[in-house]
């Protein structure tokens, strides 16, 4: 389910990208469409997000990566930031925040456009902002989903070693968190980093 959904958040993605630059080509047409892949881009990254942070909550060791960063004897405040614990978190943190920001950012030109477009009666001002910057947002988003998709959360314990477990094998307990992260700084220094960045 898990990878699904980040392969539709990429397609959809990518797609809002190209859109995008054809809109910025002078195709004004069709900023709808690319508003509305870059929408559901943002609706799956989130719902990725949320699904692999269930994942983590509920122990399902079957998923490499639940099982590398977690364990049931963690807090939950340490448990919950196991998500970013690893790479393919990071990374998934990191497109997660992005999504966020970038419904803000197309609101914000979209009403920038529409306030340069009442001020100038030049028709080649109307919806200049939009397109440029939402075509290298959604591009650069992209490029973190395809990193998620090459580098996924959700593999299982058993396609990461195929020669050391069964298919369906499910381990007992996690690794859990390096005791060197398992702190309150843990918890909010990613979260932070990402948000100045």
């Amino acid at each position: 389910m898990g990878t699904t959904i980040l392969y539709i958040g990429f397609i959809s993605c990518f797609l809002s990208a190209v859109l995008y630059f054809f809109a910025s080509r002078g195709n004004t047409k069709i900023i709808g469409p690319a508003r509305l892949f870059f929408h559901v881009s943002v609706i799956m990254t989130i719902s990725s997000a949320a699904y692999l942070l269930y994942l983590i909550i509920t122990h399902q060791f079957q998923y490499t990566y639940v099982w590398n960063y977690s364990s049931k004897d963690l807090p939950i405040n340490l448990l919950a930031s196991t998500f970013y614990a690893g790479q393919e978190g990071s990374f998934h943190l990191w497109a997660f925040m992005m999504a966020v920001l970038g419904i803000f950012l197309m609101g914000y030109l979209k009403s920038r456009d529409n306030d340069s477009s009442l001020s100038h009666s030049n028709e080649t001002d109307k919806g200049k902002y939009e397109p440029l910057v939402m075509f290298t947002f959604a591009l650069i988003q992209s490029f973190l989903l395809f990193i998620m998709i090459i580098k996924s959360p959700y593999l299982y314990v058993w396609e990461s070693f195929p020669q050391d477990v069964t298919i369906g094998f499910v381990p007992e307990d996690g690794r859990g968190l390096n005791p060197l992260l398992q702190n309150f700084w843990m918890t909010i220094h990613p979260p932070i980093l990402f948000a100045g960045f």
